[in-house]
């Protein structure tokens, strides 16, 4: 490698400067190139995983304070607090099942432009969206579980009284 670099250098101008590398060192840093994109899109999907799942659970939150009467009223009039409780992850798994739907879309839609991107992973890969939808499902409906908990533990007596 010294032998042809000096070769080259010999050949060239003295104010060139010449870097020889061999293919395997190119690919190499062609390869760690890549693998840095795609940590920082699994760390950017992480964030926007906590960032949705911290979203859902403050919106749930809201909605569950602002139904609490309708909540009182209904375990009053005997509804169990399993029955509220699957009520509130009803209304977050609808709101959950509706956003992954549209994303799923969205994301096959805008796959084109990552094509490039993707390392030994076609963009059209049903088992990798697939997973990513679980995944995604999985985080929001355990960001469902504390707000329907609250609503199902909410004391009818003290609920009416409070409003």
């Amino acid at each position: 490698e010294a032998e042809v670099e000096s070769l080259v250098q010999a050949t060239m101008p003295p104010q060139a400067s010449v870097a020889v590398t061999r293919p395997m060192e190119e690919f190499h840093e062609a390869i760690l190139a890549r693998e840095f994109v795609g940590r920082l899109f699994v760390l950017f999907a992480l964030i926007g995983c906590g960032l949705a799942a911290v979203g859902l659970y403050c919106l749930l939150a809201f909605v569950v304070a602002q139904r609490r009467r309708e909540f009182a009223v209904r375990i009053a009039l005997g509804a169990t607090r399993r029955q509220v409780t699957r009520s509130v992850l009803r209304d977050g798994a609808v709101m959950v099942l509706t956003g992954t739907a549209i994303g799923a879309f969205v994301a096959m839609w805008l796959a084109r432009a990552l094509d490039a991107m993707l390392y030994s992973v076609f963009y059209t890969d049903a088992v990798s969206l697939i997973v990513a939808e679980v995944v995604l499902v999985a985080v929001a409906l355990v960001a469902c579980v504390v707000p329907a908990r609250r609503a199902a533990k909410s004391e009818p007596v003290e609920m009416l009284r409070a409003a």
